[in-house]
């Protein structure tokens, strides 16, 4: 029997779960970095300013996450998560008053 239209998925990978070839792949890239660190910060010395600038830069979204740009939903869910931060704060500095009293 076919799956009902809009049920769950079921099985596979986990959302955000790299899968094994781009895993292996990553490690395999760190591990050529780390084992030649010394010989690429030799490289990026000798390279013009400008240059070594522009590597660097090409270099920090593996060093790095990009940011994601930020959307309508994003702002209201950082807004409802400030406003249960400050009912925090707020219940914490009324228990901490209270405590001296």
């Amino acid at each position: 029997m076919a799956k009902a239209k809009g049920s769950p998925k079921t099985g596979g990978r986990k959302p955000g779960t790299t899968n094994r070839s781009t895993k292996e792949i990553r490690e395999h890239i760190a591990n050529i970095v780390s084992e030649n660190i010394d010989t690429l910060n030799e490289d990026l010395q000798q390279l013009k300013p400008e240059q070594r600038i522009d590597v660097i830069i090409k270099l920090l979204p593996w060093a790095a996450p990009k940011i994601s740009s930020i959307d309508e939903s994003s702002l209201k869910q950082e807004g409802t998560r400030k406003s249960s931060l400050q009912e925090t704060l707020d219940k914490l500095s009324q228990l901490k008053y209270d405590k001296r009293m």
